[in-house]
């Protein structure tokens, strides 16, 4: 049985064209193996997804050919499948006592959150979103808490804490997303504002890489203290230190860091979908279904959560058939340095360490590179392969590379010379039928190799279907 799916219907369904009496209509695109279809979702379950066309025709995907659904209710980029988000009104953003942290875990997703407090092996939290109700997977989930409402109404909810690499707290500067401007010349963008803070994004790429020998607490002065954390609540934070126990107020606290050997990435199920939303969190769900105007979705660490269209950038859905190509460690890794700088591939970040970011949109998933790398898998029953690329939003506009994509030593695909000034380009879909290794390459243009943070954002492979 299916454990994840979104299901689109057919034409000449009996069902009403109108949507439910007291539910919002969600305009979405969905997007198949093959096609795309643009309406309103009708349904959204563990099978298929169904959407209205705007002709009435009611169209179903079934949750193996399903790979994207993109709410539609934001303005789009002419080249790219991925809507652009809108600011935040000063009313949305955190009150100042109310602490906003983003938890890194440890199948790479971010999630933000506050009034964090740690105990029994547990981290409870509170979303920024509001919960769905426990858990509903099978196995060691996280559930619902115990604890009361908060004041403003939001919902608390608690997850083993081995499921945590760590914690990083942010300033005021970071409480929001800083969104695209509009470029002035037609293929171009203006370098996007970084709206986190450089010490935030620093601890932020030491966390996600998981090489924290002990427990480590960073502090607002720059102070770093390892031991073993024994409990935090929203005033003090207690660690066992070396020569004893330290009782840290919370307010000072920059980041955690969490032991890396015992730390566990949740369960996986063989079908799984990865949901970016609007505050910048990535979530890998078990299980995403359509109630009440609502996104449900299963979070692999257990608990559920109501989502509004609103607050849903893009889901990207996986399976037997649809393969997000990072998850696959690769079989060669060259990189051919410009000078000495030998910088290391990384999965879901750029080769700075940060987030994946073209401009001015969070690509939620991919690789990050240097000009001078190639990377190769050994690839069986592979019908194509659909990837975007560009420069991350990190080099400031700078750089300049070209993206080929080889199969079986044959170039298959190239971007030409990008630039950090350049819209990102896609290129796929990408046949790869009878291919039996696929290389990503990046090659240096200009300038060696300033300001090369190369992305290849949502690279994809597309099995073919079993006999």
């Amino acid at each position: 049985m299916a454990i994840l799916g979104l299901r689109v219907a057919a034409a000449g369904d009996v069902d009403s064209a109108e949507a439910p009496a007291g539910d919002v209509a969600a305009q979405v695109t969905v997007v198949d193996i093959n096609h795309s279809h643009a309406g309103r979702l009708d349904s959204l379950t563990p099978e298929e997804a169904r959407v209205r066309l705007a002709d009435g025709t009611l169209v179903t995907v079934p949750r193996s050919s399903l790979r994207t659904l993109i709410p539609t209710d934001r303005v789009a980029r002419p080249d790219d499948d991925v809507p652009r988000m809108s600011p935040r009104s000063p009313a949305e953003a955190e009150e100042p006592s109310d602490r906003v942290a983003t938890i890194i875990w440890t199948n790479g997703d971010w999630l933000r959150a506050s009034r964090i407090s740690i105990a029994d092996a547990l981290i409870h939290l509170q979303p920024r979103h509001r919960l769905a109700g426990n858990g509903s997977g099978e196995g060691p989930v996280a559930a619902a808490s115990t604890d009361p409402p908060a004041a403003d109404g939001g919902d608390f909810c608690s997850a083993p804490l081995e499921f945590v690499r760590g914690i990083v707290w942010h300033s005021p500067k970071s409480a929001t997303l800083t969104p695209a401007t509009p470029s002035a010349m037609p293929g171009m963008h203006p370098p996007r504002e970084n709206p986190f803070d450089d010490r935030e994004l620093a601890l932020e790429r030491i966390i996600h890489r998981g090489e924290a020998p002990a427990d480590v607490v960073w502090l607002a002065n720059g102070d770093r203290i390892e031991g073993e954390l024994q409990a935090c609540d929203v005033d003090t934070c207690r660690l066992l230190t070396a020569v004893g126990e330290a009782s840290l107020p919370a307010a000072r606290l920059s980041a955690i860091a969490f032991r890396s050997e015992l730390t566990v990435p949740p369960p996986r199920t063989a079908e799984f979908a990865r949901v970016l939303l609007r505050d910048g969190s990535r979530i890998s769900a078990r299980s995403i279904v359509w109630e009440h105007s609502r996104y449900i979705v299963t979070s692999e660490v257990g608990w559920d959560l109501a989502l509004l269209p609103s607050d849903v950038l893009r889901i990207d859905f996986f399976g037997e058939r649809i393969v997000p190509l990072p998850i696959l460690p690769p079989d060669e890794v060259d990189i051919v340095p410009y000078l000495d700088r030998q910088p290391r591939w990384e999965q879901d970040r750029n080769v700075s360490g940060g987030r994946l970011s073209l401009a001015g949109e969070p690509c939620g998933w991919g690789l990050g590179v240097a000009s001078g790398s190639r990377l190769s898998w050994n690839v069986t029953r592979v019908e194509s392969f659909d990837v975007t690329v560009g420069l991350d939003d990190a080099a400031g506009g700078a750089g300049s590379v070209d993206f080929v994509v080889l199969g079986d030593g044959r170039e298959l695909a190239r971007s030409g010379r990008l630039t950090g000034r350049d819209l990102p380009r896609r290129l796929g879909p990408i046949d790869l039928t009878g291919v039996q290794r696929l290389t990503l390459a990046v090659e240096y243009a200009n300038r060696g190799d300033i300001g090369d943070i190369a992305n290849w954002c949502r690279p994809t492979l597309i099995r073919a279907a079993a006999q």
